[in-house]
């Protein structure tokens, strides 16, 4: 998994220059036509009387100065910003997927009923974490997140904004599907469905992360059978937390869609805390009226997880609450390892104290 917190030491870097380096010196904007002349102030002493007051001037800026540092730090976050967003993807191996835990964690991908699909428009969908997501269109199922998946691994050592082209045949084949022309006709549905729609993604602070659609646009060639399309340009942002999961394992899965849900969801955690079952019916979307129908189908589906050695072991206990044990991948593995090193340190130090 990827996480970045802040601006890059390169960013920083080219922050301090100005403001440490020329420390003596103040930025202001000089009214004029057209676009805003900078011109700057350096505070010199001649006499004892004036190096008694130019410290003064220099640790307390007039306020234009301070709106000027702060636009030009603004500048430079929404540049560090830009940048990441056109950093490639990573190279995961041939056998896994990706995708972002705040879309796995989430009802984006739910568990939909067969037949027609519902269409909402501002929908809040339940999201387990930091981050809350709206959702404008057609209701995408475990499906959708199969083809989606699939058109991201392609993506990889890319960038969101390069054209991605690949046979309609080998997509269809590489996410279980057969290749005849029903099912050609269903892939069209499907990825119009994906750019038709309308997602927004926000943090912890509100801040907006991601808006639209999650397949920019897409175009089929008939004389080639090639598809093209593009990835949202902001999908980026979302990567810096992912999840890797296992092809083969979720294929297996077939068309179950609470297990395929429930294989994803579990694989974002290195060690899940148990959850009722009510609240895992609303976070994957579920379109069953009767808790009791879903409860049922929750243990199917987590039985076949654990057939399949996708989990360890699972339970609900009297209480409603669901626990599931997992075993962590490898990187899981290392986090585990170093939270349980602070944890000791921590406590540690404190009965120094």
């Amino acid at each position: 998994m990827l996480e970045s917190r802040g601006c890059s030491p390169s960013v920083a870097c080219r922050l301090c220059d100005p403001l440490v380096k020329n420390s003596d010196s103040a930025s202001i904007r000089e009214p004029g036509r057209g676009k805003s002349r900078m011109q700057s102030i350096v505070v010199t002493a001649n006499s004892p009387e004036e190096a008694r007051i130019a410290p003064n001037l220099r640790t307390k800026p007039k306020p234009h100065g301070i709106l000027e540092v702060q636009d030009r730090i603004d500048v430079l976050q929404r540049e560090e910003k830009e940048r990441q967003l056109q950093m490639p993807f990573d190279d995961w191996s041939e056998r896994l997927r990706a995708a972002p835990n705040a879309l796995l964690r989430s009802a984006l991908f739910g568990v939909v009923k067969r037949g027609r699909r519902r269409y909402v428009k501002e929908m809040p969908l339940p999201a387990a974490g930091e981050f809350s997501l709206a959702y404008t269109g057609e209701r995408l199922d475990q499906a959708d997140l199969d083809i989606y998946l699939q058109i991201v691994h392609y993506a990889r050592q890319r960038t969101v904004n390069d054209t991605l082209t690949f046979p309609a045949r080998r997509l269809l084949r590489e996410i279980g599907r057969s290749t005849g022309k029903s099912d050609y006709e269903w892939l069209h549905d499907r990825l119009v469905a994906l750019a038709a729609c309308a997602t927004t993604i926000r943090d912890g602070k509100g801040r907006t992360r991601i808006t639209g659609s999650l397949i920019r646009d897409s175009g089929y060639d008939e004389t080639t059978g090639e598809l093209k399309c593009h990835l949202n340009p902001y999908l980026r942002g979302i990567f810096e937390d992912y999840t890797l999961l296992d092809w083969d394992d979720r294929l297996a899965l077939g068309p179950k869609q609470l297990a395929k849900w429930l294989q994803a969801f579990y694989a974002t955690h290195a060690a899940p805390y148990a959850m009722k079952v009510a609240t895992l019916m609303q976070l994957c979307g579920s379109e069953i009226a009767d808790p009791k129908h879903f409860r049922s189908d929750l243990k199917k589906a987590l039985e076949e997880l654990r057939s399949r050695r996708l989990i360890r072991a699972w339970r609900i206990d009297a209480g409603d609450l669901v626990h599931v044990a997992v075993a962590p991948s490898p990187s899981q593995a290392r986090h585990l390892a170093a939270r349980a090193r602070d944890s000791s340190d921590q406590a540690r130090d404190s009965s120094d104290r």
